[in-house]
């Protein structure tokens, strides 16, 4: 197999019989076809949604109770929650 150009089309793990005949250098350059893509997509923005809702809704809960506000340990699962909720914004624009 000739060694691959940066213009080359990407291939599609689908046109792949055998994956032997790849070398090291040429297997990146593959790629799961648009329809997987769309599923893996379509998952993770469902993922984010989730999980930017539980932390959002840790973080309200316990920052609404003053009862909660006082204990340090509420603290710290609110700073850890934190990265999760904009982790899981950001991830679905």
């Amino acid at each position: 197999m000739p060694e691959p150009r940066l213009d080359d089309p990407w291939l599609f793990r689908s046109n792949v019989t055998d994956s032997s005949d790849l070398s090291r250098f040429q297997f990146p350059r593959v790629s799961s076809s648009p329809d997987d893509l769309h599923i893996q997509f379509a998952v993770l923005g469902t993922t984010n949604i989730l999980v930017a809702l539980a932390s959002g809704l840790l973080i309200a809960s316990i920052l609404r109770s003053p009862n909660l506000r006082r204990k340090p340990f509420d603290l710290y699962l609110v700073f850890i929650a934190i990265p999760d909720f904009v982790s899981g914004i950001s991830c679905m624009f």
